[in-house]
């Protein structure tokens, strides 16, 4: 997502799908980054592992970690996260996606803000409050929809367990 945004300026689309086609570029490139950067990562051993709060510890291990990073996965998450925002984003009208950037992701002040679109600093925050409900209700939706498919998905799952288990194995 901050590489889509740092790099808006070399966007040369002109439609929504050629907007969501490049974001799921940039993706699609942020996941190969990341398959390189851990694939030659070890694999678990019991003896490397440090035991919080033990006398015991193997050389190398720290009392507490060095730095808190995320995960791998909550990476992924996050980036997954990131462009499902983007595309409840995109549905929005021009004025509430340019509010939305200009408040959030470039953390304008309000003033500022009002400055750029050129609207009072009231009107500004009434737009601001409208785009940000409507974005909640696109995510909301979005989310929703994502858990029927989710469900009929298990559904589906289960009807062929079902069917599955009630297949008659011949006696040898």
């Amino acid at each position: 997502m901050l590489e889509a945004f740092r790099d808006f300026d070399h966007f040369d689309g002109r439609s929504e799908q050629e907007w969501l086609a490049w974001l799921r570029k940039i993706l699609a490139h942020n996941a190969a980054d990341f398959v390189r950067r851990y694939r030659g990562t070890a694999k678990r051993a019991a003896g490397r592992e440090c035991l919080p709060r033990s006398g015991r510890q193997p050389p190398g291990c720290a009392p507490e970690p060095a730095a808190q990073q995320p995960t791998p996965s909550q990476e992924f998450l996050q980036l997954d996260t990131e462009l499902r925002v983007t595309a409840a984003l995109s549905e929005l009208p021009p004025d509430y996606q340019e509010v939305i950037v200009l408040r959030n992701l470039q953390r304008l002040s309000f003033n500022e803000v009002a400055q750029r679109m050129d609207r009072s600093r009231p009107a500004v925050q009434m737009l601001w409050m409208r785009a940000i409900r409507k974005l909640q209700e696109r995510w909301k939706r979005r989310m929703k929809n994502r858990r029927v498919r989710e469900t009929h998905r298990e559904l589906l799952l289960d009807h062929q367990l079902v069917r599955f288990t009630h297949l008659r194995i011949p006696a040898t």
